[in-house]
């Protein structure tokens, strides 16, 4: 009997236990096959332990990650069906979805809590005629509808899938397509059923052309699905071999580097359907010819099939799903039961076939628009309008732009003033997934009717993308005038000003891929033109990513730059406290005597300091007492290497760390020590200059010019430049006054100067912890930011306080690798009394830190109101993968941080967690300066902040 897919992976399992079966988490971690399927096993195992009837519909709904896929299998394995959601749906979607199917149980992460206490199920025998699983797509009477197929159905086409990717000598996939989607057969099960690697791609990179050509080159992905609207934009990648592209017409798209498969498919077929592999570009590509098992028809009205180059319906026959669930009538009309167990499913698809038989989509028969390569249906998005109070009636029609991309208007008509597109737009959004909210909403006092008083569609005309535009107001600079520029050639609008926001006059989320490609900038991603809106904000992320290549460029060797706001806290804490070393960042790197020649390691050293900017950078002070930087290359030198005994190696090491002087000579120090068994290589950067990303960046940069490998480039002079110039630009943003409390109120303890730390160990592990904040929507940062405001409050018998947390500063891909001071501390200033409960508080912490991200470069200091970090109690949050060991640092190699104890009277108090692996206990370290804070006071501080933690975790 012919294997199906469950039983081919366990053969899988068995013939290459220690592949790498699923990478996830931005490629931070993998899981094997063994382990993929002993993981399968356990779902399948825990979900027969609740004894649902055989049969019940699961809904899965995760972020993008394995044990997503896990569930998959699982779920099947156990002899039920499965329901595929994602996290973006709102809850009214998936309580419709779960009312609709009568489902038991809806899978999240916490579903996996307890799963290794689950024996796995490893049987695979399901009966083909079994329903297994049940995808929803948009419905034509208001909800969406489930398609629901047998296990045949799955089997082959999973099958089908896989022939997509046969051919290739190795086969690393990215999984791009929604989780949701029939289409995630052949993103991820087929590359799985041929056992290859399948890299699921964060929700973040498969929404960003550009981050996703960095991943590509990162991890060597040679096949991928790329919807046809990236595809336009997509760069050039090292071993990209095969693109499947699918969902939308293909217009003028063809590659020399790698293949392009065109496929056609859709939900009532579990996917793919045909494919053509692209030898041109095409003003409307064909989708080609049918896969094995299939028959493609082109019928007309009567039912006979028509001749090559004429338009009629296409028809498609093999195995289909079983029909639209609980949808009778429907059903009929679209699905016809052949006696030989096929279907012949009639799609509502126009098109005919070429002079050599390849199928080409013309358009759909009825109203359904496809955006993004989803199906919508109009009806569904009208049903959602119609619900909102004040709404008297809605239709909601398909246009495409001159370039032939799809959108949707809704027309609506209301008798209240303060029903507006604004009220729509966010009432819908709660019961609609994001594809599905129309680019426009146009207000109309009555609709055009036909002659029989129906509402006549035919004659609703494409919105005047003009009719959203703001009050015009011209572009203040050369930037700007670019940008305006290019969203006038993008939405075919012959005037758009500084203040006009993009998306309210016609951009989506691939006209956002036009806009990054018009504008030409290295730096910029799809977030920034997201979050920014218009091109005054959009101005302050351009060029920032642009490399200057510095050492040869005198113009910027000579320039100078004012400090950053953290610059000046550390030089004034320098002058205040000149013989410390609390600014220090030493890391002692430990090599086997005999592994590295200390000649070549001193030279590869001195290359890459001398590579990255900040390690050249001097200080000095100007005539009116301000101070500035400089790059001054010569600064850097080939480190000194030393020989000592390993007695006198520990006699040195207790004296290395020395206070460095900010005003004289290189802010670095790098030395090499060898002694009989060991190469020491000791790096020191002075704070001022650098941080912790800044040093793990400079220690892989040594091991890879010691391989023999090209560095990536370090854009931090570009990024100096770029903080000048948006600096005289931006006014105070965020304003929390001097009435908020920024601190635990403090009492002295003058015979102290220590900093102090007190650790205290949860009482739950990491996953656990992750778990119960699902359940209240929070991510740990939040959730920790938010906790500590309340504390503070409970503390200070006060509800206006402060926090501020630590931030990285390395939000973007040309940050990755780039050295220098770019962490920087966000401010949350609230008025407790204003909120009711913890949900609400996460809710605005949320809400505040959206908008402070959009000015993160720039310092607290830079805004005159916002609180700095030394006088501000702070919160940090450390996650697992932070404190893993560096893949890049060789076997045999440790490094080690060169802990000082300082004393100075600064005012510290921190909040820092660190999380921990899956099954270990987070701990949270409480700093403090104990000439500040009574040991006492701190302990009721603790207290408190562990009674209020204890209320939801």
């Amino acid at each position: 009997m012919m294997e199906n897919f469950l039983e081919v992976l366990t053969k899988t399992a068995d013939r290459i236990p220690n592949t790498i079966a699923i990478v996830d988490q931005n490629g931070k971690r993998s899981i094997s096959y063994k382990d993929f399927d002993i993981l399968v096993g356990r779902v399948a195992s825990k979900l027969r332990s609740l004894d649902f009837p055989a049969g019940s519909f699961i809904v899965i709904r995760m972020g993008r990650c394995a044990e997503y896929v896990a569930a998959y299998y699982g779920v099947i394995r156990a002899g039920l069906a499965l329901v595929p959601a994602v996290l973006e749906y709102p809850e009214d979607r998936i309580q419709y979805i779960m009312n609709d199917c009568g489902s038991p149980l809806v899978i999240t992460e916490s579903f996996f809590e307890d799963i290794e206490e689950f024996e796995p199920y490893m049987e695979n025998d399901i009966p083909w005629d079994q329903i297994v699983c049940m995808n929803y797509t948009s419905g034509s009477t208001g909800h969406p509808k489930g398609v629901y197929y047998s296990m045949k159905c799955v089997d082959e086409n999973i099958k089908r899938s896989a022939m997509l990717f046969e051919g290739l000598d190795e086969i690393i996939a990215a999984a791009a397509v929604s989780m949701s989607f029939a289409a995630f057969s052949h993103d991820c099960l087929g590359p799985l059923y041929l056992g290859g690697t399948v890299h699921l791609l964060s929700e973040e990179v498969r929404k960003d052309v550009n981050l996703m050509t960095d991943y590509f080159n990162k991890h060597n992905i040679v096949c991928s699905g790329i919807n046809p609207g990236m595809l336009r934009f997509f760069g050039h990648t090292r071993g990209l071999k095969r693109v499947l592209t699918f969902g939308q017409r293909v217009v003028g798209i063809h590659s020399d580097e790698h293949e392009i498969y065109n496929i056609y498919g859709m939900t009532e077929a579990f996917t793919a359907l045909t494919y053509f592999i692209i030898d041109k570009k095409y003003d409307n590509t064909p989708v080609g010819k049918a896969f094995g098992g299939f028959t493609v028809e082109i019928l007309d009205e009567e039912g006979h099939e028509v001749p090559n180059l004429t338009e009629g319906e296409i028809c498609v026959t093999g195995y289909m799903a079983e029909g639209y669930y609980h949808k009778p009538e429907e059903t009929a009309k679209a699905f016809e039961k052949l006696e030989n167990g096929m279907t012949r499913l009639r799609t509502n698809d126009m098109g005919y076939k070429d002079e050599n038989g390849n199928v080409v989509y013309v358009n759909r028969k009825d109203w359904m628009i496809k955006i993004n390569g989803q199906r919508v249906e109009p009806f569904e998005v009208e049903a959602a309008i119609c619900n909102v109070p004040g709404v008297k009636a809605s239709i909601v029609k398909g246009f495409r732009d001159a370039s032939g991309k799809p959108y949707l208007c809704a027309y609506y008509i209301t008798d209240r003033k303060d029903v507006t597109r604004e009220v729509i737009e966010t009432n819908i959004r709660e019961k609609l997934p994001p594809f599905m909210i129309p680019a426009y909403f146009v207000e109309m006092d009555e609709f055009p009717l036909t002659v029989s008083g129906k509402y006549d569609r035919k004659r609703l005309e494409a919105p005047q993308q003009k009719t959203y535009q703001r009050d015009y107001e011209a572009p203040a600079d050369e930037k700007e005038k670019k940008i305006c520029a290019a969203m006038e050639k993008i939405l075919n609008l012959p005037k758009i000003g500084r203040n006009d926001d993009f998306f309210d006059i016609g951009g989506d989320s691939l006209s956002v891929m036009e806009l990054i490609a018009m504008l030409d900038d290295d730096g910029l991603l799809v977030k920034d033109i997201v979050n920014s809106r218009t091109p005054k904000k959009i101005a302050l992320k351009l060029n920032k990513g642009k490399y200057i290549d510095w050492k040869n460029d005198a113009a910027y060797r000579q320039k100078t730059y004012e400090l950053s706001e953290y610059q000046k806290h550390y030089f004034g804490y320098w002058e205040s406290f000149p013989g410390i070393v609390l600014a220090n960042t030493p890391q002692l790197i430990s090599i086997p005597s005999g592994t590295v020649d200390p000649e070549k390691l001193a030279e590869a050293v001195y290359q890459v300091l001398r590579y990255h900017p900040s390690y050249s950078l001097v200080l000095s002070r100007q005539e009116d007492g301000s101070v500035v930087q400089r790059i001054a290359p010569e600064v850097v030198t080939v480190p000194e290497i030393i020989y000592f005994s390993e007695e006198e190696f520990e006699e040195e090491k207790q004296k290395m760390v020395q206070p460095f002087h900010l005003l004289d000579g290189p802010l670095y120090r790098s030395r090499i020590y060898c002694t009989p068994e060991t190469i020491y290589l000791f790096l020191d950067m002075q704070h001022i200059i650098s941080d912790k990303s800044s040093m793990d960046i400079t220690v892989r940069d040594i091991f890879s010019v010691l391989k023999g490998e090209e560095l990536a480039p370090d854009y931090y002079c570009s990024y100096l430049q770029y903080l000048s110039d948006i600096r005289s630009n931006i006014k105070n943003i965020v304003k929390p006054d001097e009435t908020f409390d920024r601190h635990p109120e403090f009492d002295y303890d003058e015979d102290s100067c220590e900093i102090e730390t007190i650790a205290v160990t949860l009482d739950v592990s990491a996953e656990e912890f992750k778990a119960k904040l699902s359940g209240i929507d929070a991510t740990p940062l939040e959730f920790l930011i938010a906790l500590t405001l309340r504390t503070m409050g409970r503390y200070n018998g006060s509800s206006r306080e402060v926090v501020n947390w630590l931030y990285g500063g390395r939000n973007t891909r040309l940050k990755q690798d780039m050295t220098g001071l770019l962490i920087t501390a966000l401010p949350v200033a609230m008025d407790l009394s204003e909120f009711e409960s913890m949900e609400s508080i996460i809710q605005e912490v949320r809400r505040i830190n959206q908008e402070n991200m959009e000015y993160s470069d720039l310092s607290p200091g830079d805004f005159d109101t916002r609180p700095v970090l030394d006088d501000t109690i702070t919160v940090n949050y450390i996650p697992c993968d932070e404190k893993a060991e560096h893949q890049w640092i060789p076997d045999g190699v440790r490094s080690e941080s060169l802990i000082n104890n300082n004393k100075a009277n600064t005012n510290v108090f921190y909040v820092i967690m660190l999380e921990g692996d899956r099954d270990e206990k987070p701990v949270i370290l409480f700093k403090y300066h104990a000439s500040l804070y009574k040991k006492e006071n701190v302990e009721h501080f603790i207290n408190l902040y562990l009674d209020e933690f204890r209320k939801y975790v």
